[in-house]
């Protein structure tokens, strides 16, 4: 067993190596300067070339590539990810500082679209091909297709600046959380309605499903007291 796994650890370190060659290759050949944007992000000064040069020495970046790569990738495996560019705080201390609040809203978004996706699906199941169905594919379809960012500003406009109930960003009680979530939501929402109405159609053509008709049985009892057990 210990073999096994020191096989695994052993060709799992090429893959490893080549994800923070790529990862640190990707910051390099990223169009733009970090550093002037970071001088210019108050947008009123351009900065100097020579206060560019200033920055970019005081950050390292004018040694050569190798030497950028093994300081951060050394860094990076002591748990000192540097400093950002635009707060001068800790990056540790800002992923710690934001970590809570993005599962916090990835949490408030799963429970949604599982309490909208799944019951909805097995309606559409039910119902199939009726006018609950019909509308529910169309939804689904319409879910999936439009952009989350085109949906986040139509929600914006429509329930913050138009209706005045819900805030436009910030973090606070959970008024703050529905648009958000709602937007995260819907995709997902749509992948499980879809998911629920074809396992809804697979559930109710079985024969336990006719039997259990034939028995006299109400249509709750078998989607109840069948169907949902064996979904």
């Amino acid at each position: 067993m210990l073999g096994y796994v020191m096989r695994r650890l052993a060709l799992a370190m090429p893959v490893l190596a080549g994800a923070t060659i790529i990862a640190f290759a990707l910051g390099v050949i990223a169009p733009g300067d970090p550093v002037a944007d970071a001088l210019a992000q108050n947008g009123f000064d351009a900065p100097t070339p020579d206060e560019i040069e200033a920055m970019r020495v005081a950050l390292g970046l004018d040694r050569p590539l190798p030497v950028q790569y093994f300081e951060w990738l050394g860094g990076a495996l002591s748990g000192d990810l540097g400093r950002s560019i635009f707060t001068d705080l800790p990056i540790a201390e800002e992923f710690a500082r934001r970590l809570p609040v993005t599962l916090f809203l990835a949490v408030s978004a799963m429970v949604l679209a599982v309490a909208l996706g799944v019951p909805l699906g097995m309606a559409m199941g039910y119902w199939h091909n009726r006018a609950f169905d019909h509308v529910g594919r169309f939804i689904t379809l319409t879910l999936l297709s439009v952009p989350g960012f085109w949906l986040a500003l139509i929600l914006i406009v429509i329930f913050s600046e138009t209706l005045r109930w819900f805030p436009t960003s910030g973090l606070g009680g959970w008024q703050h959380l529905v648009l958000p979530s709602t937007v995260l939501a819907t995709g997902m929402a749509a992948v499980l309605m879809r998911l629920g109405r074809a396992v809804m159609l697979e559930v109710m053509s079985e024969a336990y499903i006719t039997a259990a008709r034939g028995r006299g049985l109400t249509e709750a009892r078998i989607v109840i007291g069948h169907a949902l057990k064996n979904m």
